[in-house]
């Protein structure tokens, strides 16, 4: 019977698979849905392969922005881009010294309130601070 039967001959694309799934065996990225081989260029691979998943979160927050954004992002130059950074760090600095002088300004309000609650009770806090009797 063995005889009788005729093997079909190896196609070039069946040659192909054969060779993508013996290029990508040892590739974490080689499996796509219902187990079919998929062969992702070099370049592509190493970008996976050096991905943590860190960067793959902020990777994922870049592709969720806003289409428009990315439309507006892509029409800079380096330049402009380099000086959008330094906008954003002086926004960020600028935060931080705003949070400091609120609450170097509460500290302020705070005190020249107690020493006016004091007063009206009768207590003389700078009195109190030079050691004289009130």
């Amino acid at each position: 019977m063995r005889s009788c039967m005729r093997l079909p001959e190896r196609s070039l694309g069946e040659d192909q698979l054969g060779r993508l799934r013996h290029e990508t065996r040892n590739d974490p990225i080689h499996l796509g849905e219902d187990g079919q081989v998929v062969a992702f260029p070099p370049h592509l691979r190493r970008l996976f392969a050096s991905m943590s998943p860190a960067d793959v979160e902020r990777f994922e927050k870049l592709i969720a922005l806003d289409p428009k954004t990315i439309a507006w992002i892509a029409e800079k130059n380096s330049r402009e881009l380099t000086q959008l950074d330094g906008a954003v760090e002086f926004i960020t600095s600028s935060r931080t010294a705003a949070r400091v002088l609120m609450w170097v300004c509460g500290v302020a309000v705070t005190f020249v309130g107690g020493v006016v609650a004091l007063t009206k009770n009768g207590i003389d806090f700078f009195a109190i601070i030079r050691g004289a009797k009130g």
